[in-house]
């Protein structure tokens, strides 16, 4: 008898560039309920029509810088993990990295990038059971 498959996660990938934001969502499409955003007003709106337990958002997107909308999401939902993926080099206590749960790096391996969105999820249920205890 097969073991029942755990619920797919909804996750958000905020990213501008077209091949890079297609091959993410074919990545994580392949255990998560993918949607995508190639602008930070798309992922806004993305988020209000539908939540989310894992946005990974772009740094650089041709709107919004991606640490404001990554502060729009939170503020819809502060449950929400948020991953920051980009290609500048943030140190650890940059403020741009202030509203983002992880940090991955681009390029980055597909294990790490698979896995951040994993601790995301665990993260996101943490943080829905904790509220649902006090």
């Amino acid at each position: 008898m097969a073991l029942p498959r755990p619920p797919r996660a909804r996750v958000l990938v905020v990213e501008d560039t077209r091949l890079v934001r297609e091959f993410l969502a074919e990545l994580l499409g392949r255990s998560h309920d993918v949607t995508t955003a190639g602008s930070g007003r798309e992922a806004i709106a993305a988020a209000d029509a539908a939540g989310f337990q894992v946005a990974m958002v772009d740094y650089s997107l041709p709107d919004l810088r991606g640490d404001a909308v990554a502060s729009a999401l939170k503020a819809r939902d502060a449950g929400m993990a948020l991953i920051l993926h980009t290609g500048h080099a943030f140190e650890a206590r940059h403020p741009a990295r202030q509203p983002f749960d992880f940090y991955v790096p681009k390029p980055a391996a597909l294990a790490d990038i698979e896995r951040a969105v994993e601790l995301g999820v665990a993260l996101q249920k943490r943080r829905r059971e904790d509220l649902v205890q006090t």
